[in-house]
C-alpha cells in the first residue's frame, strides 16, 4: 500500500515522486499541521469532508486499548474563515460527540506519571508531546513523552524506582499507548513503572534521524570514501537510500548502520552497485 505525497528533492536527498512506504509513522502534535493524505485508513466519508486534506490539529483523542485515534482538524475555508472537522483516523474510531466521551482527550504538555510495581505510588516522568500513528492503519503506536530533565533530584539511593529514569533524562521516548490508564485533573497516568518507561524507544524526528544517519555512516571506515556518492532522505521514519556504491558488501554495511538509528521504521533502497 502506498500513500500519496508531494515530490521533494534537494542536496543529499533522494527524489520521492508520489508514494511513501506503508510502514511510515506519522507524528501528531496539537497545534501542528496535518495532511490527511498521509494516513491511508481514514474513512472516505470523512476524508471527503476535508477539502484539500490539510489543516491544523486542534483536538486529539485516544482510545488506549484499541489504539484508535480521532482528531479535530481546523481547516481554512477562506482568507478570513475556518471550520473544524472531526476526523477519525481509522474505521471504528470515535467520531460522534457521545463516542468521544469514552475516549481520552489529550492536551499539550500534559504531565505524565507512572507507578510502582504494586500500583501504590506515582512518579513524575515528564510531559506529553504527541502521538505517532501508523500511516497504513491510523492506529496509535507511540505515546511520545519528554522525560523531565532532572529525575535524579528525587533519587536518594540507587534502589529508588525513579533511578531508572536518570539514564533517559531529557529524552523523548515513544511509549506504548496501551499504558495510558487514565487522565485525571489534566494529568496522564501510565500503568507502567519507571524501569519500563526507561526501556522505551527514543523518538527522533526526521531531521534528527537524518543527522544521526550521516554521523553514523561517517564513522564507518569502509563507507567513508563513498559518502559523497550516497543520497539520503527521511520521511515519517522511512529512510530513502540512493546513490552508488562499488560493492554489495558496502550496501549491506550501510543498511546495517541505518537500522541502528532510533526512529527508523523502514528502508527504501534504490542504491546502484557499480
Amino acid at each position: 500500500m502506498a500513500i500519496n505525497l508531494p515530490s521533494s528533492q534537494g542536496a543529499g536527498e533522494v527524489s520521492i515522486d508520489t508514494t511513501i512506504n506503508e510502514h511510515a509513522r506519522i507524528f501528531l502534535q496539537l497545534g501542528k499541521p496535518f495532511n490527511s493524505e498521509r494516513v491511508a485508513s481514514i474513512p472516505t466519508t470523512y476524508r471527503n469532508k476535508v477539502e484539500g486534506g490539510k489543516g491544523q490539529i486542534k483536538r486529539l483523542w485516544l482510545s488506549p486499548q484499541s489504539g484508535q485515534v480521532t482528531i479535530s482538524l481546523s481547516i481554512r475555508k477562506s482568507l478570513l474563515g475556518k471550520s473544524d472537522e472531526i476526523l477519525p483516523l481509522s474505521a471504528g474510531a470515535a467520531a460522534s460527540p457521545s463516542a468521544l466521551q469514552s475516549a481520552i482527550e489529550l492536551h499539550p504538555r500534559m504531565p505524565v506519571f507512572c507507578t510502582d510495581e504494586h500500583q501504590q505510588a506515582r512518579y513524575r516522568v515528564g510531559h506529553f508531546e504527541g502521538l505517532t500513528v501508523a500511516a497504513r492503519t491510523g492506529l496509535a503506536n507511540g505515546l511520545v513523552v519528554q522525560v523531565r530533565a532532572h529525575p535524579e533530584a528525587d533519587v536518594t539511593r540507587p534502589t529508588d524506582p525513579q533511578a531508572a529514569l536518570v539514564s533517559v533524562a531529557g529524552r523523548r521516548l515513544a511509549l506504548s499507548p496501551a499504558w495510558v490508564k487514565a487522565v485525571k485533573q489534566g494529568e496522564i497516568f501510565l500503568s507502567a513503572f519507571p524501569a519500563q518507561v526507561a526501556s522505551g524507544v527514543e523518538y527522533l524526528d526526521d531531521l534528527q534521524v537524518r543527522e544521526r544517519l550521516w554521523a553514523m555512516l561517517a564513522e564507518n571506515p569502509a563507507l567513508q570514501p563513498y559518502l559523497a556518492s550516497l543520497k539520503i532522505d527521511v520521511r515519517d521514519g522511512v529512510v530513502y537510500l540512493g546513490g552508488r556504491l562499488p560493492m554489495l558488501r558496502l550496501r549491506n554495511s550501510a543498511r546495517q548502520d541505518i537500522w541502528h538509528v532510533p526512529g527508523v521504521v523502514a528502508i527504501e533502497d534504490t542504491l546502484r552497485i557499480d
